[in-house]
């Protein structure tokens, strides 16, 4: 009888460490955090929004990461006033991501040294 029990146990925890295993590769990683840390591609694209304006998705694993349709740091709901524009922050935004700034914010100062803001 104590042996039984002994097996099943082993049988049981067999069963749990296969299914996580399983799990993991089936479904991916589950882990929060740092998108970095995996050395997964992360890219953005600038895309054209109304009244002419732009904005950036930054993508991470080839979803998307951040919709970002206003000037961020800022109050309201303005785009940026050029593609370049949008691209620079872009740029910034990916690279803190890459450094494991997570929330990767923008700040008030970078948006005037790009010249997004004026001074």
């Amino acid at each position: 009888m104590k042996r039984l029990f002994i097996i099943s146990r082993r049988f049981v925890l067999l069963i749990f460490i296969s299914s996580f295993l399983v799990g993991s590769l089936l479904y991916g990683e589950t882990r929060v955090g740092n998108p970095s840390a995996g050395r997964e591609r992360i890219r953005y694209v600038v895309i054209p929004l109304a009244n002419l304006t732009w904005g950036y998705d930054i993508y991470v694993r080839e979803q998307i990461y951040i919709h970002q349709t206003t000037i961020p740091a800022i109050p309201g709901t303005y785009g940026f006033n050029s593609r370049k524009a949008a691209s620079d922050i872009a740029k910034i935004v990916v690279r803190k991501i890459k450094r494991g700034e997570i929330p990767p914010s923008v700040t008030i100062d970078e948006l005037k040294k790009l010249k997004v803001l004026k001074k």
